[in-house]
């Protein structure tokens, strides 16, 4: 269906170093680029060039133009955003959408990654050994209630004990919110946990665990 076949990639940012070798090897195609198509006339994810339609529709369209002034019935084209996570707000994300459109077949394809791998927005403002100092034990022998747990500067810190009695990591942070509202960051597992109600005082004390076991019971493969 595809060996030997042309396929354009709609770019102007490099991306064929990551798409060409994978298409080339996995379907037999050969894949090319045209220097003339200036992809960003159609919006830029920095924003500087508004994009007038959504993700889907303006890699669509970025895929289309591209065919057709390459005079190319296979093409491939992205288009990425980087904001808020659409469903964990305070965290910035990485949004990007891969189309593949073949004309010839009648064939569209469309993928998306969401990632929060991205350095958009961020600005570091405590130093690394300050996090290290706030996520140190700060209360000698006490513990946090009856969790077996420890505290530092602003957050509940899991420790061994802590972790015979519920599920999580070793150095893991928490802490809520006065109605109920409760997070964890857990640096081993790569992971940040959020759980939002508006209750005070608990409705049903037990729901943040709940939500913490079954969020870690989810974890059925190795961390890469």
């Amino acid at each position: 269906m595809f060996q030997n076949r042309k396929l354009i990639i709609a770019t102007k940012h490099q991306k064929e170093s990551v798409i060409a070798p994978i298409l080339e090897k996995e379907l037999g195609i050969n894949c090319f680029i045209n220097e003339t198509f200036d992809t960003d006339t159609l919006g830029t994810f920095t924003g500087e060039i508004e994009r007038k339609l959504d993700p889907i529709s303006t890699a669509r369209e970025k895929c289309l133009q591209a065919m057709k002034l390459s005079n190319c019935d296979l093409g491939i084209a992205s288009e990425g955003s980087f904001g808020p996570h659409p469903s964990m707000i305070f965290i910035n994300a990485d949004d990007e959408f891969l189309i593949f459109i073949d004309t010839l077949n009648h064939i569209e394809i469309i993928v998306r990654e969401l990632s929060t791998s991205t350095n958009f927005n961020g600005k570091q403002i405590v130093g690394r050994k300050t996090v290290e100092l706030m996520t140190t034990n700060q209360i000698g022998d006490l513990e946090v209630w009856d969790t077996g747990n420890k505290f530092g500067l602003g957050f509940e810190i899991v420790t061994e004990k802590g972790v015979a009695k519920i599920h999580g990591s070793v150095g893991a942070f928490k802490w809520g919110g006065a109605y109920s509202t409760d997070y964890i960051i857990d640096p081993t597992e790569d992971l940040i946990m959020l759980i939002y109600t508006n209750v005070l005082p608990f409705a049903n004390p037990d729901i943040n665990k709940r939500f913490r076991i079954m969020v870690y019971q989810a974890l059925v493969t190795e961390k890469k």
